[in-house]
């Protein structure tokens, strides 16, 4: 892979954000609209939607251009998993029970 810019990753990026609404940890939908940095602040944006790599990179640098290794997540979801992924989540409940 050719670091976070290159074309492939691009290409990747573009096929999950047409595929993926909802993220991959959470299960809650991905408003792609929003922007990686603010504008103002030059914060990071935590609801921002994120290519997220299912196996660790670091582990597996093999999958890093894998579509099926590749999965969107809000910023803030795959941050809080760490390098080695972290635990799923259950996700949103289908009813309160």
């Amino acid at each position: 892979m050719r670091g976070r810019t290159g074309s492939a990753v691009r290409t990747l990026r573009r096929t999950i954000r047409a595929t993926h609404r909802t993220c991959y940890r959470c299960g809650q939908p991905i408003d792609w609209a929003i922007p990686h940095l603010d504008p103002y602040t030059g914060a990071v944006n935590r609801d921002s939607g994120t290519l997220e790599h299912k196996q660790s990179l670091s582990r597996h640098p093999e999958l890093a251009e894998d579509l099926g290794n590749l999965a969107a997540s809000h910023w803030q979801c795959n941050h809080s998993a760490g390098a080695d992924g972290g635990p799923r989540p259950l996700g949103q409940r289908s009813r309160a029970w």
